[in-house]
């Protein structure tokens, strides 16, 4: 079988044979291929773990403040898509001992895409279990509702009454 950039050749029996690719092509095609492969993979973790490090020390907010792709955007308000995105994230930085804050506004993130009860209670569960683990609730709650100024979701309202954020008095 001929490959584009293939040299015809002479048959010379019933199988044609392509010249012979030598050993030297193959081994330097894929030392190319190992080098960016390994440098993509360090930037890619870099880059990752500083953001992680960010995102565990300290709630991090994007919405409306970072310009986003329109496939992005798209995607981040689908509520089947945003949910579980939050809930995830949420949970990511609950289990590797994150600040209480930084999983509080996941979760409350993941209350404005909540589309049932059931979703809306768990929501309320983790923000009450997030608020329970942090040094101070006060803190936490006037962490919170420093994100929480704009119009919220009735679900997210709810889940803060339920976990006993108290914004304000």
């Amino acid at each position: 079988m001929l490959r584009r950039g293939d040299e015809p050749v002479r048959v010379t029996g019933v199988i044609a044979q392509p010249p012979p690719v030598t050993r030297r092509r193959v081994v330097a095609r894929r030392l190319r291929l190992a080098t960016i492969a390994s440098t993509l993979i360090a930037l890619g973790t870099a880059l990752g773990g500083l953001t992680a490090a960010r995102a565990c020390a300290e709630p991090i907010d994007v919405s409306g403040t970072a310009q986003l792709p329109g496939w992005l955007a798209a995607l981040k308000n689908r509520d089947e898509l945003a949910y579980p995105a939050h809930v995830g994230v949420a949970m990511g930085l609950d289990s590797l001992g994150c600040q209480a804050a930084a999983v509080g506004l996941q979760w409350l993130k993941a209350g404005a895409h909540a589309r049932s009860s059931a979703e809306s209670e768990r929501v309320a569960r983790g923000l009450a279990a997030a608020r329970g683990r942090s040094r101070s609730e006060d803190a936490f709650d006037l962490s919170l509702c420093g994100y929480a100024r704009g119009s919220l979701a009735p679900a997210q309202l709810t889940a803060m009454a339920a976990a006993g954020v108290r914004c304000g008095g």
